[in-house]
C-alpha cells in the first residue's frame, strides 16, 4: 500500500479485512512526517503494529513528499486513484480511482512500488514513541487532563524532540521528464521563455503600480486575482516578487497558496524563500505549522521560517511557543517568552516587527552581545541622520551588506528590518516610537542621540564597522 496519509479509521478497516485471511505480509509506504501527525492528517495509531492482527506482518517505511496512492495485492489486483487511506478519502471526498485485475499491470505497479520502497526510510523502533512525546509537548492539554501531571511528563522529555528522526527528501525519479511531457501536452512554453513585454509589464505593475494603490483597492477582487496569477508566472523573478507582495498586502486569503509554494520542493529556491517570507509577514497563527516544519531548511527558506516563527511567538499557544524554543535549543525559553511579550513582537509596521523579531532571535540563540546590539543601533542612528540631511540618497544596500558582515547575519535581515528606509526615515524624524522596539533599544538610542557624534565615533573605533562609515559618508 502507498498512501501519504493514514488515519485510525482506515487502519481499523484494513485490520478488520485482514483478520479473516491467513498469514500475510503487508508493506505500507507513507509520508510519516511529524507535521502530518501534528495537524491530524495521519494518526500515530495507524502505524502501530498492534493495531493489526497478530498473524499479519506489517512493515512501514517513510517517504517524504509521497503523494501517490496505490494498492497492489498478489501482484495482480490493483487500485490506483486519488483517495488517501483516511476518512476523507474513504468516506467523504469526491475521489476517482481505478480497480484493475491484471497480472501484467500488477507486475508493473509492484515494480514501481518497490522502487519507491527502496529509496524510502526504514522506521526506527522508537520513532512513534518519540514522536508521540514530542506531540504531547506541542499540543495543549485537554480540559480533563491534570496540568501538574502534564508538566511532570514534559520535564522528563525536555530534550526528546531534538533526537526525533528526520527523513530526508529524495527527488522523484523522472520528475523533470514528467513535467516536460505535461507541458508538451498542454503546449505550454518551457520555463524562462515568457514574453519579454509581458514580463516587463508584470514587473512594472508589481513594483510601481501596486505599491501605490490605496489599501482598499489593493484588496479588491481584480487586484487579488491578478496577483495570484503572477504568483505562478513563468518568470521566476516575477513570481518571487508577486509572492513577496502577497505577504506585504496583509491579506490572509493568500495563506493557502503561500503555504503550498513554501512547501513545494520543486519550486525555485527564490520563490520558496519569498513564500516563507510572505508567510512571516502575514502574521497568521495558521502559518506556524508550515513555518515550524521548515526550520531546518537550508538558506533563506530556513532563515525566514525561523524569523516568522519568532514573529508569531505571541500569537500561538504557550505549548507551541515552548516547543519551538526547545527545537531551536534555546537555553532559557521562559526569558525569551517574557521578552517577546514585553516587546509585543507581532505588532507594528513590517519593518518594526521584523526588527523586533531579529533582535529577539539573536538574543534567544545567544548570537549577539550587548556590544553587537549597540553597534546596530549606531548604524541605524548614523544612517537615519544621513537620510535626514541628504534625503533618500543613501546606498542602503551597501550599508546593509557591510553591517551584516560585521554582525554575522544576512543583508536581508537588516534591509527589511532595522535598516529599512521607511523605518530609518521615521526614527530620524521622531525617534523610536514603537513601544516594543523602544523596550529593546530605546535606552541605547537615547544615549546616542544625546551626543550626535557618538555613533560615528563608536563605529570608527571598531575595525569591523569602519567600512559602514565610509559607505554612509561616500
Amino acid at each position: 500500500m502507498a498512501s501519504p496519509w493514514i488515519t485510525e479509521a482506515a487502519a481499523k478497516l484494513i485490520s478488520h479485512e485482514l483478520a479473516s485471511v491467513g498469514p500475510v505480509s503487508v508493506q505500507i509506504l507513507a509520508r510519516m512526517d511529524e507535521a502530518d501527525f501534528l495537524n491530524g492528517s495521519s494518526h500515530i495509531v495507524a502505524f502501530r503494529r498492534d493495531t493489526y492482527p497478530g498473524h499479519v506482518r506489517v512493515v512501514f517505511r517513510a517517504l517524504p513528499m509521497l503523494h501517490g496512492k496505490m494498492l497492489v495485492a498478489d501482484r495482480e489486483r490493483i487500485i490506483l486513484g486519488s483517495a488517501n487511506l483516511t476518512e476523507g478519502g474513504l468516506y467523504r471526498n469526491h475521489e476517482i480511482s481505478l480497480h484493475v485485475d491484471s497480472r501484467e499491470l500488477g507486475e508493473g505497479c509492484a515494480q514501481e512500488f518497490f522502487r519507491l520502497w527502496s529509496v524510502a526510510y526504514p522506521v526506527a523502533d522508537d520513532y512513534l514513541a518519540t514522536l508521540e512525546g514530542a506531540l504531547e509537548d506541542a499540543l495543549p492539554a485537554s480540559d480533563e487532563e491534570d496540568p501538574t501531571a502534564l508538566t511532570a511528563r514534559k520535564l522528563g522529555r525536555t530534550n526528546r524532540a531534538k533526537h526525533l528522526t528526520r527523513f530526508r527528501y529524495v527527488s522523484p525519479a523522472g520528475a523533470s521528464s514528467a513535467r516536460g511531457l505535461i507541458m508538451q501536452t498542454l503546449r505550454l512554453p518551457p520555463p524562462g521563455t515568457a514574453d519579454h513585454e509581458e514580463r516587463e509589464a508584470a514587473r512594472l505593475w508589481l513594483e510601481r503600480t501596486l505599491r501605490f494603490l490605496p489599501s482598499e483597492e489593493r484588496r479588491s477582487a481584480s487586484v487579488v486575482q491578478r496577483l495570484e496569477r503572477l504568483m505562478y508566472h513563468l518568470d521566476t523573478g516575477v513570481r518571487a516578487t508577486a509572492v513577496d507582495r502577497a505577504g506585504r498586502s496583509g491579506n490572509r486569503l493568500f495563506l493557502p497558496r503561500l503555504q503550498g509554494l513554501a512547501t513545494n520542493l520543486s519550486e525555485p529556491p527564490e520563490v520558496r524563500s519569498a513564500a516563507v517570507f510572505a508567510l512571516a509577514l502575514l502574521g497568521s497563527p495558521e502559518s506556524f505549522s508550515t513555518l515550524s516544519a521548515l526550520l531546518a531548511e537550508p538558506g533563506n527558506t530556513g532563515r525566514w521560517a525561523r524569523r516568522g516563527s519568532f514573529l508569531l511567538m505571541n500569537d500561538i499557544n504557550v505549548d507551541g511557543a515552548s516547543w519551538l524554543l526547545r527545537e531551536l535549543a534555546v537555553e532559557d525559553p521562559a526569558a525569551v517568552l517574557a521578552l517577546a511579550k514585553d516587546c509585543n513582537v507581532g505588532q507594528g509596521t513590517i519593518a518594526e516587527r521584523l526588527t523586533k523579531a531579529l533582535l529577539l532571535e539573536q538574543y534567544a540563540m545567544g548570537r549577539w552581545s550587548e556590544e553587537d546590539v549597540g553597534l546596530l543601533v549606531c548604524v541605524m542612528a548614523f544612517s537615519a541622520s544621513a537620510i535626514q540631511v541628504r534625503g533618500k540618497r543613501l546606498n542602503i544596500a551597501a550599508v546593509a551588506k557591510h553591517t551584516a558582515d560585521a554582525l554575522g547575519v544576512a543583508p536581508g535581515d537588516l534591509r527589511h528590518g532595522p535598516l529599512s528606509p521607511s523605518l530609518l526615515e521615521r526614527v530620524a524624524a521622531s525617534g523610536v516610537t514603537d513601544p516594543g522596539l523602544a523596550h529593546l533599544i530605546g535606552d541605547i538610542w537615547v544615549s546616542i542621540h544625546q551626543f550626535p557624534t557618538s555613533a560615528r565615533d563608536r563605529l570608527l573605533s571598531q575595525e569591523r564597522t569602519r567600512k559602514v562609515v565610509q559607505v554612509v559618508e561616500a
